[in-house]
């Protein structure tokens, strides 16, 4: 289970990769990963992250191997509440929000402490600088070839990779390549003009809707603005809203996995926070609390579905 949250998380943040974060894998176990952070106007920074058996249920550790001067950096270790405190983390967040909060924390300005208080991050000392004026600290990682002055050149694009198949071995029919060498055969004109184009209007909506499960929020917009007909499908169907009915450990929904609501019972008050949380998680897992750090003893089922 909190494999698949991993691998869901990893995918989210390589398919729609945010700006001056890049995440890179070499380690086939995904226990180990190098994250590149690129603050506007400075240079980058080379941090690794080790997951745990047990994330997301806890925060993964994250180290800095770049020369930064930082109030709230002590040598590769980053004291930030997100990775540091049970108040500060919640099994919520994902691997991309992480990783935002970690660029927010280099690029911040003022930097909240523990006692209160902020402290100046540039002001901390007055030749503040991440990185050097080559663009790099000098520390160079030969998993993901950070320091490297030709990986500094050709940025790999997140989630892609090349096939090593030759030009002439993929034949393309309008526009399309395939991977496998297609029959030469000569078409019957007869068979031909008894083709039909099949359109998405002549689709119905129970077909249309299996296909909005493959695809992330950003392209349902985007076929929402290209098409009429699935933005009156995402109204009349409440897809967005049912995607946003999951687990806030597991990121699972309710069509694979019971969901419910965390309680806290004491003598005769019964408090939630009414965040979704799956059975798994809050039995197998012993997740009791909610995103904002709430306890809770008890887990009330929810009947979203006709098999729960």
């Amino acid at each position: 289970m909190l494999r698949q949250r991993l691998l869901r998380d990893v995918a989210e943040l390589e398919n729609s990769p945010y700006p001056g974060i890049r995440l890179d894998i070499k380690d086939s176990s995904l226990h180990t990963a190098c994250l590149i952070l690129s603050p506007e106007g400075e240079n980058p920074l080379h941090l690794t992250i080790n997951f745990g058996d047990d994330y997301p249920i806890k925060p993964p550790q994250i180290t800095i191997q770049s020369v930064v001067d930082h109030p709230n950096v002590y040598d590769d270790y980053i004291c930030a509440s997100i990775l540091n405190t049970q108040e500060g983390y919640t099994p919520a967040y994902t691997l991309n929000g992480i990783c935002i909060q970690m660029l927010s924390f280099f690029a911040s300005d003022m930097i909240e402490q523990d006692y209160g208080g902020t402290v100046s991050r540039k002001g901390h000392d007055a030749s503040y600088q991440c990185g050097t004026d080559q663009g790099f600290d000098g520390y160079r990682c030969a998993k993901c070839g950070f320091g490297d002055e030709a990986s500094a050149r050709r940025r790999p694009v997140p989630g892609a990779e090349l096939a090593d198949i030759p030009v002439s071995d993929a034949p393309s029919h309008e526009g399309i390549t395939f991977l496998r060498q297609a029959k030469t055969t000569t078409p019957d004109p007869s068979k031909a003009l008894k083709r039909q184009k099949l359109l998405l209007i002549d689709l119905p909506n129970e077909l249309l809707v299996l296909i909005t499960e493959h695809m992330d929020e950003q392209s349902l917009f985007i076929a929402a603005r290209a098409w009429n007909g699935f933005s009156r499908l995402l109204a009349s169907h409440n897809l967005l809203q049912v995607r946003e009915m999951q687990c806030y450990t597991l990121k699972a929904g309710f069509k694979t996995h019971k969901l419910g609501v965390g309680v806290y019972i004491e003598r005769r008050s019964i408090q939630s926070e009414f965040d979704i949380i799956s059975e798994d998680a809050f039995t197998k897992l012993g997740v009791r609390r909610s995103v904002q750090g709430l306890y809770f003893d008890n887990w009330l089922p929810l009947p979203l579905s006709e098999n729960h």
